[in-house]
């Protein structure tokens, strides 16, 4: 066996896993939110310093780079925390296996069709839905199961970020004038508050261990 320190924790993981890319989902969506970094960043670089030409329609190539970043990386790298943390936050089984191989794949297509660009902007739609429909869902259930209301707030900002999505590719099609924008900036809030209401559970436990004398740290409930 060997230990991941993981929020300050252990996870024990099996040595020999038959398959240990799809045995948790920090490691698939980091993974792949790693390659896709460097995809997305050269496209850009490509096209803004090289004056390569994306064939785009109803969208910016600021909103179009904006996307990729907010809900394309960012959003891989907070799924791939969540649906690891969740085992520990609730006690339930974390998902593991072929179904966290299809939700990666419902991850990875808008991706790579984006990337030429907006030619397959209903697949693109489709597939993002379905991949934050099955997020919301598989971290609820383990939510629900363990009756760990406290965690709801994690899980209404990703429902915040799904309808982010959505109202990216309602600005796409002509829906919303001004929807990229909101799309972006209101995801790249959402990612900022997520961010923080994590950063209030782990800090207190890294302060305490770091001021070499025992302390009590508290958080503000309706904070």
């Amino acid at each position: 066996m060997v230990s991941l320190t993981f929020e300050g924790h252990e996870l024990n993981e099996p040595k020999h896993a038959p398959w240990p890319l799809w045995d948790a989902g920090f490691r698939v969506f980091f993974l792949g939110a790693a390659a896709y970094s460097v995809l997305a960043v050269l496209a850009w670089a490509l096209v803004y310093a090289a004056g390569v030409v994306v064939p785009l329609e109803g969208v910016s190539l600021f909103h179009w780079h904006a996307q990729a970043m907010v809900y394309g990386y960012a959003l891989a790298v907070v799924a791939g925390f969540l649906l690891t943390a969740i085992e520990r936050w609730t006690g339930e089984p974390r998902l593991r296996g072929p179904v966290l191989g299809v939700l990666a794949g419902l991850w990875a297509v808008p991706r790579g069709v984006l990337l030429f660009g907006t030619q397959w902007i209903t697949v693109a739609a489709v597939f993002d839905g379905l991949f934050v429909l099955g997020l919301i869902a598989v971290l609820a259930g383990p939510i629900v199961r363990s009756r760990s209301w406290k965690h709801m707030g994690v899980l209404t900002k990703l429902v915040f970020l799904g309808a982010g999505q959505v109202i990216f590719y309602v600005h796409a099609i002509g829906g919303w004038a001004d929807g990229g924008r909101v799309a972006v900036y209101g995801g790249l809030y959402m990612l900022v508050g997520l961010t923080l209401v994590i950063s209030r559970r782990v800090l207190p436990m890294f302060i305490a261990r770091g001021v070499g004398y025992p302390v009590e740290l508290r958080n503000s409930l309706w904070l």
